[in-house]
């Protein structure tokens, strides 16, 4: 069973539990790599639990499902009317868009800065977040500039630069990762395959290929003016020259432009390819599966032929009244490199996008 724990807005008290259909509904969670997540919920407006106390805003919540953490955040919307409360709560890496960070980094590890702006940013005021663990992280910063930038946007600049992942866990903890997830490619398989359905494993999926944000010969601009140069030959050939310009601001050092350039062009010189699937709760269930994790994935239509290992890069999970759950999973191919924060974002659907399979199996 599901339950949604609410407390105050520093974590120091714990107000109240909710208990999945006995107190709320229409209950959806989402969890991404590297970006905040949300979830959702409703409360009868006249529910003993639906107090003011209970569902300010920026009051903090844990989700549990038969007591392991799934969700953290905070309380950021509350739709009214006369019958019953949406409460909508985004990840509690968003709460770190709302906190500044301001200072100068040289010559500092990677997990050692990530770690430090933790640190300062509760020395001005508490979070209720610690620091955690750092698992192979390692390569160092030569120069940043941050002026009043957001401690968000600070760590997903430092990571893109490292090419590493980060969360804040149900334990409240900022954990560090090479790479989030395990290899589960022997024992998960995402099948779907027109001419053999009885060994579906899914039930529908999208794909999505789209070169708008593709580039093959990028030129970085830091602050102050300079510039990288970096192009890919093989991507030149197969889709002739695309050209971009790219400001890494707060980059203030040639050796880190030459690293932040290369990086962005490993990212965009080939199509964006990100299958979308729904599982079939009969074959893999939530619980088989954790963000991050590397999976075996075979699609066949006659159109879509694809056998590749993937990584799951966003997770969403909706919950009956019944408390049967629907798991849908965003994918990235593991010779893909990870995507700038704001990559999934940004990018427009194609009107092409092909919706494969309509019904359950």
């Amino acid at each position: 069973m599901y339950s949604i724990k609410l407390y105050t807005n520093d974590f120091a008290s714990n107000l109240t539990n909710l208990f999945h259909s006995y107190d709320f509904y229409d209950f959806q969670w989402r969890v991404e790599i590297n970006k905040a997540g949300s979830m959702e919920f409703v409360i009868p407006v006249n529910h003993e639990k639906a107090t003011a106390t209970n569902l300010a805003l920026f009051n903090k919540v844990i989700v549990e499902k038969d007591g392991i953490g799934k969700f953290i955040g905070y309380i950021e919307n509350l739709q009214v009317d006369t019958e019953e409360i949406q409460v909508k709560c985004v990840g509690m890496l968003g709460f770190f868009e709302k906190r500044l960070y301001t200072a100068s980094i040289s010559s500092a590890d990677i997990d050692t800065t990530m770690f430090a702006i933790l640190t300062a940013t509760n020395s001005a005021g508490a979070t209720g977040i610690s620091n955690g663990t750092s698992t192979g992280v390692s390569g160092a910063i030569t120069s940043m500039d941050f002026s009043r930038s957001s401690v968000l946007d600070a760590w997903q600049k430092i990571a893109n630069f490292g090419d590493i992942e980060f969360e804040i866990d149900t334990d409240r903890n900022f954990n560090l990762y090479t790479e989030m997830g395990v290899d589960k490619s022997d024992s998960i398989f995402l099948r779907y395959n027109t001419t053999q359905l009885p060994t579906a494993t899914i039930l529908e999926f999208d794909v999505e290929v789209d070169g708008g944000d593709m580039a093959n010969s990028v030129t970085g601009i830091r602050d102050g003016g300079s510039t990288a140069s970096k192009t890919d030959a093989t991507s030149i050939a197969a889709y002739g020259l695309l050209e971009e310009s790219k400001n890494f601001a707060q980059t203030a050092n040639a050796t880190d432009l030459e690293t932040e350039t290369q990086n962005y062009l490993d990212t965009s010189k080939n199509e964006f390819y990100s299958p979308k699937i729904t599982l079939n709760p009969n074959y893999i269930t939530e619980s088989d599966i954790d963000l991050g994790d590397t999976v075996s994935v075979q699609l066949f239509n006659g159109f879509i032929n694809v056998d590749l290992e993937e990584r799951i890069i966003k997770k969403t999970v909706s919950v009956g009244e019944d408390g049967m759950e629907t798991v849908s999973l965003e994918l990235l191919p593991t010779t893909t490199n990870k995507l700038p924060s704001t990559f999934l974002d940004d990018i427009v659907d194609l009107e092409k996008r092909l919706k494969l399979v309509e019904g359950a199996i």
